[in-house]
């Protein structure tokens, strides 16, 4: 008999405190920041895919895309701005008259008498005075006098010769237009003199006349002189296809767009990804994390614990199995049951390395198959042909005859070299035996509980391997048997709704769940320690060549 434990006071969780100087607040952003964080690292791809579409999508605009070429010629406006003939007035002009005048003068450049002898004069036909038009563009300079007039072309060399052209055309016809308002001006000073001198007007009145008449007859002498060519386009740049700019702004939609996508679908992501947020669903605390068993130990159908007892994998097991223990410490003999959500999370395996595990620990230890539908555990501990449950309930075998002994040393038995070697722990194995008719209605038998019961008695923990709570209601019925529950969960299939649905089934049993088993979690223990059960493997293997 082992000696009676004094049970321990309850553990409680311990609540968070928010430190000196920080507020809740603050704590709450800091988690909604990892919280963003962690999506975008796990939807890394989806983002990294869509910026390379947005760059690829870019790239593939830009190869299509036909070349164009932009020239650009400028023209002085000169007196015409500052008070000259144009402007009608002799005195400087304010600011404000001087940009009215030269938005003038870029509007007066559109039209398409100038654009028609633009075409003419660079012998680009046939191209048309609109399609000239859509191409080109006259912008005035902010405070500046100068008039720019650019022509994009699908050829360097046209559009260099519309541009010139098109801005000796501008100062061309300006220059026409400003003569003919000399010459309408100088006509009619002259009429107005004629006139005086036929009704014997006085020779002063006269004199001011024939002075008016000659400042106009020398302004037309010097007309079109303001305004001049003074840059024509010397060379052409290129303004289409922009492909480094076109990447760039690929890249960047991409990475907005692939962003946002991310966040999308894990808004509509159902899967649970993290430990903590399946405790917050099921109300339960966390015991352990297992990683899925190598591919060598799933090929031979092996126990970690008896295979690779100082693996990380067999460690994790081993706190599992404290775990366990310290959540049941107030009950002295207690009956496991390891069940789970839906098939394939790993129940079975758990179950045996638990039991593994707590019998090392030196704990008398029960392990039983109540999976009747798909038992494991005679495959597991090599035990086919074995009797079984059944065999026991219909009184084919007595129970101490069927509960298997398995040996277990501090070494894996393959490996031991040592036949003396002491055997710690003490595990027994019952085995599930001949399917039933309908395990439904068997495992609700009364010869079920009488050996369940029974078992109670002969062990110190008892560890039973159940089918899942959903898709059957055999482990329903199981639980009124038991102790405590152990919820296996493979997190790389939970669901949202499946949690939630597996909440309430737990609610609804006689037996309280002790906590859940995060599986297929792809590691085991933790990363610091992996060089301690490295150097415990190499030591294992020198003692083992010595």
């Amino acid at each position: 008999m082992s000696p009676e434990r004094r049970p321990l006071p309850p553990i409680r969780p311990v609540q968070d405190r928010d430190e000196p100087g920080r507020s809740s607040g603050t704590l709450q952003d800091r988690s909604g920041v990892r919280d963003q964080l962690r999506v975008l690292r796990r939807r890394r791809w989806t983002i990294l895919q869509a910026i390379a579409l947005g760059a690829l999508i870019a790239t593939v605009i830009s190869i299509r895309q036909q070349p164009l070429y932009r020239a650009t010629a400028s023209v002085f406006l000169g007196e015409q701005v500052t008070g000259g003939a144009f402007s009608g007035a002799a005195t400087t002009l304010s600011a404000s008259d001087r940009s009215r005048i030269a938005q003038t003068a870029a509007a007066l450049a559109r039209q398409p008498g100038i654009l028609s002898n633009t075409i003419k004069a660079a012998h680009a036909l046939p191209l048309s005075a609109d399609e000239l038009a859509r191409r080109s563009s006259v912008s005035a300079r902010t405070d500046s006098d100068v008039l720019d007039f650019g022509v994009t072309d699908a050829s360097p060399a046209r559009a260099q010769a519309l541009a010139s052209s098109y801005g000796r055309e501008f100062v061309a016809y300006r220059q026409r237009l400003e003569a003919s308002a000399v010459k309408s001006a100088r006509r009619r000073v002259d009429l107005r003199a004629a006139t005086m001198r036929r009704s014997g007007a006085d020779a002063a009145a006269l004199a001011l006349l024939r002075a008016r008449s000659g400042e106009l007859l020398a302004q037309e002498a010097t007309v079109g002189q303001e305004g001049l060519l003074v840059r024509p386009a010397a060379s052409a740049n290129r303004v289409q296809p922009r492909t480094t700019r076109n990447i760039a702004f690929g890249l960047a939609l991409g990475l907005v767009a692939g962003t946002a996508l991310a966040f999308l679908r894990d808004s509509l992501d159902t899967r649970l990804r993290r430990d903590d947020e399946i405790g917050v669903l099921l109300r339960l605390p966390l015991l352990g994390r297992l990683a899925e068993p190598s591919r060598r130990l799933q090929a031979r159908n092996q126990l970690v614990m008896l295979a690779e007892p100082l693996d990380g994998g067999a460690e994790a097991f081993r706190i599992l199995r404290a775990n366990v223990e310290f959540a049941s410490v107030d009950t002295n003999t207690p009956a496991l049951m390891v069940t789970g959500a839906i098939d394939g999370e790993g129940r079975s395996t758990t179950a045996a390395n638990l039991a593994l595990a707590a019998a090392l620990a030196g704990r008398n230890v029960v392990l039983v198959d109540l999976d009747l539908r798909h038992p494991s555990l005679d495959r597991l501990f090599r035990l086919e042909g074995q009797p079984g449950l059944t065999d026991v309930a219909l009184g084919h075998v007595a129970l101490e005859d069927a509960l298997v002994p398995i040996e277990i040393h501090p070494r894996s038995r393959s490996r031991s070299s040592d036949p003396d070697e002491d055997v710690v722990g003490r595990l027994r194995v019952l085995t599930s035996g001949p399917a039933p008719p309908d395990s439904g209605e068997f495992v609700a038998s009364r010869a079920v509980e009488e050996i369940v019961a029974e078992l109670r008695r002969r062990s110190e923990m008892l560890i039973v391997d159940s089918p899942p709570l959903l898709p059957v209601g055999d482990a329903r019925t199981l639980s009124r048997l038991m102790d405590r529950l152990i919820v296996v969960l493979d997190t790389s299939i939970a669901r949202r709704s499946l949690i939630q649905e597996l909440r309430r089934v737990l609610d609804a049993l006689p037996a309280p769940a002790l906590g859940f088993v995060a599986t297929g979690t792809g590691f085991a223990a933790d990363e610091r320690y992996r060089g301690v059960t490295a150097r415990r493997r190499s030591q294992r293997r020198t003692r083992l060549a010595a």
